[in-house]
């Protein structure tokens, strides 16, 4: 029985410093990543701007459904869904999106800029300015999971379906 209060304290313990440390962690954030891929713009571009192609090459995304011109709605492979919309577009340059869904514990936007650096390269920058509202999802983001990973994943299979790979630069 000791024992068992023992481990119970050291659970409840453990739970306390992650919500308290998390609460203490601001609620913005601002991450990025930098590759250079081996294609031109204009294949990226259109990659990204067709977002219901998104899970012909997107490996974590199911299903995505047009809400309007400029929303969408994506549903990842565990069944969750995010409304995202696009809120601004300057062709084969600047792409930026926004969660629209409201009753997330998470939000905020990426942008995606596009330049070209030869004929067949393109560099390409993702910039989240992110707000995580749940301490403990922000204890996790900041320590565990890291604030690059989805960023990474998305360069990683944009690479990946147009037939080349790439160094990731986590900035």
């Amino acid at each position: 029985m000791t024992y068992a209060l023992i481990a119970l304290a050291v659970i409840v313990a453990l739970a306390a410093i992650v919500f308290i440390v998390g609460y203490l962690l601001p609620v913005k954030h601002v991450a990025g990543v930098r590759a250079v891929l081996n294609c031109s713009v204009e294949p990226l571009w259109q990659r990204l701007i067709s977002f219901t192609e998104y899970p012909s090459w997107r490996r974590n995304i199911a299903q995505v459904t047009p809400a309007s011109a400029d929303t969408w709605k994506e549903v990842d492979k565990q069944g969750d869904a995010v409304l995202y919309e696009t809120v601004e577009l300057l062709p084969q340059q600047r792409l930026v999106r926004r969660i629209a869904s409201k009753d997330l514990p998470f939000g905020g936007t990426w942008t995606i800029e596009l330049a070209p650096m030869g004929p067949r390269q393109t560099q390409v920058n993702i910039s989240e300015a992110g707000e995580v509202y749940n301490p403990i999802f922000r204890f996790v983001s900041t320590f565990i999971t890291g604030r690059h990973g989805s960023m990474s994943a998305f360069v990683e299979d944009l690479a990946k379906i147009e037939g080349t790979t790439t160094q990731i630069e986590k900035c």
